[in-house]
């Protein structure tokens, strides 16, 4: 094998590894953004009870999320009696 073509094949293999690579890391970031987007769900979800808990309304609790009142309700509130 000439040069070239060894240092063509090296360059081919360096390539190649870097797109598996490239598509390991995206696996793993979707991983870590499904962990967080789960983890986000279950920590808004607590917010919202202790806000409710603690008496605030369904439009307090919309203006802190940036949704509306009804939004916020069908989303979180679990049967809760529409207000």
């Amino acid at each position: 094998m000439t040069y070239f073509a060894s240092s063509r094949h090296a360059r081919l293999q360096l390539d190649a590894a870097d797109r598996a690579a490239d598509r390991a890391d995206a696996q793993s970031m979707m991983a870590h953004a499904g962990f967080l987007a789960t983890y986000a769900e279950a920590m808004t979800e607590a917010a919202v009870d202790e806000a409710r808990a603690a008496g605030h309304t369904w439009q307090e609790v919309g203006d802190m999320l940036g949704m509306s009142k009804q939004g916020a309700q069908q989303r979180f509130g679990r049967g809760e009696p529409i207000e």
